[in-house]
């Protein structure tokens, strides 16, 4: 019996030993940095990459210590001082990339020469595609792409815009459609009259069926092709009780003139038919006479006019001023200067805290921590919305931006295709036309087609494929793009 007590006394130890071992091993596991981090000598952690980029990212340099030398690739640049390789195409960028700066050193980019397909931006040295260049669309830092485009000339069946930017066909010259950007494809044009039995639009060439007026529904853009309408017809098609709105709806007659616009062309609430307008029990009253949901004197401002926010409001308190040796908060408090940016919020709101400003202590692209008091790297790629357009490589105290394949990068951070101009295929009248998003010039890719409607576009193949309701089939045709 004596044996058998012993014998669980030693297992029972046995296992609190396994049990202690267990842990100090959980533990010491926990305290170390994860796998996609390293661990500094001083047992700070960092990401994996920036390991031997010849910045001292920990502090006490172990992690530049036990760095091989590197070879920088064919692809890359090699910094004067051989401790960065950079991609090539950084060089002569106006942008330092190398520590040393030797990336824009004046002997190094003096010879610079852009490849055959490219254009020389002049001062900085900077290539871009030879089809960015008179695109209107600035590329250079300094213009140079866009100052010397000559004019151009227009063939006899072309009309020149009046501002010489570009040509457009004869056919689109008086079509109530400005093609030129400044409209004087439309300018000195002969007033053109409907065929019978048509209704042309108030103040414009557009010509509709005389049935379609009067009829609630707009067919003209300035809906003039339901004004007047209780006068042609006679009376109102609404029934008793009822109010008839400009554009043909009806409404209840006691919503009329109550401030609110029931009809949607707000002509329930003319001043015609509404001379003293009185606003509902439950809507403020401007100063103007209109009618608004708010709440006067709330500090949001409701009325057009802003007078739910002056008028109505008694005079602010006389202006608060702290002295010199103080800080003013947002309400007014005034705290010790002693206690701005000290790391403990004393006004309510915490402006005497910034966390966007620093107050001073770290350098730009870092961010103090008022925990370790110490300065630590903002990620821009993930706080600052569209730093980069395509994509953000986040390092200590900056970023960079890269572009995908068949993108190039400008002013650092915007990436351009490479390649021609966007633009918009779309059907109108009897023709299928290209708008050029980059020129904003328009020319016909099919022209007298019966009645194209809906399409779809191969850009791979420059083919174009469009359904013909007169001809009830679907055609196609091949087109430069």
């Amino acid at each position: 019996m004596h044996h058998i007590f012993w014998n669980r006394v030693w297992k029972l130890v046995f296992s609190l030993a396994i049990v202690c071992l267990f842990l100090s091993q959980f533990n010491s596991v926990d305290a170390q940095c994860p796998q996609s981090k390293f661990q500094c000598a001083n047992g700070r952690c960092i990401p994996s990459n920036w390991m031997c980029d010849a910045e001292n990212d920990c502090g006490d340099n172990s992690d530049e210590a036990d760095c091989e030398d590197r070879t920088c690739s064919g692809s890359e640049f090699e910094c004067a001082d051989k401790q960065q390789c950079i991609p090539a195409r950084w060089q002569c960028d106006s942008d330092t990339d190398c520590e040393d700066g030797s990336d824009e050193s004046p002997e190094g980019c003096a010879d610079r020469t852009c490849p055959p397909d490219h254009f020389n931006c002049g001062e900085d040295d900077s290539c871009i595609p030879m089809m960015w260049v008179c695109d209107h669309d600035v590329d250079c830092n300094n213009g140079r792409d866009e100052s010397q485009c000559h004019t151009i000339t227009c063939s006899a069946s072309e009309f020149t815009c009046a501002d010489l930017s570009k040509c457009i066909s004869g056919r689109w010259v008086c079509d109530n459609e400005p093609d030129c950007g400044d409209n004087s494809d439309e300018a000195d044009c002969e007033e053109p009259t409907c065929a019978p039995n048509y209704f042309q639009c108030a103040s414009t060439h557009y010509c509709i069926p005389e049935s379609w007026t009067c009829d609630g529904d707009y067919d003209c853009v300035n809906g003039s092709d339901e004004e007047n309408c209780e006068t042609q017809h006679g009376a109102s098609i609404c029934g008793e009780g009822l109010f008839q709105c400009k554009n043909g709806d009806c409404i209840h007659d006691a919503w009329k003139c109550d401030g609110e616009d029931d009809c949607g062309d707000d002509s329930d609430e003319d001043k015609s038919i509404c001379p003293t307008l009185t606003c509902a029990p439950h809507l403020l009253t401007c100063q103007d006479g209109s009618c608004v949901y708010g709440i006067p004197c709330n500090n949001v401002v409701d009325c057009v006019d802003g007078s739910d926010e002056h008028e109505f409001c008694a005079p602010p308190p006389a202006e608060q001023t702290c002295s010199t040796n103080q800080f003013m908060c947002r309400d007014g408090t005034c705290i010790d200067e002693s206690r701005h940016c000290d790391g403990f919020a004393d006004c309510v709101h915490g402006e005497d805290e910034p966390v966007d400003q620093n107050c001073g202590l770290c350098d730009s692209g870092f961010r103090y921590n008022w925990g370790t008091r110490s300065c630590e790297d903002v990620d821009e790629c993930k706080e600052i919305l569209g730093a980069c357009s395509h994509i953000c490589l986040n390092h200590n105290g900056s970023f960079t931006c890269k572009c995908q394949e068949g993108f190039q990068l400008l002013n650092h951070t915007y990436c351009k295709a490479v390649g021609p101009p966007p633009a918009v295929v779309y059907v109108y009248h009897h023709n299928i036309r290209k708008f050029n998003l980059s020129t904003y010039e328009n020319g016909d890719l099919f022209t007298e087609l019966s009645n194209p409607l809906a399409l779809e576009v191969d850009v791979h193949d420059g083919i174009v494929f469009w359904s013909d309701s007169q001809e009830q089939k679907i055609m196609m045709g091949q087109s430069e793009w």
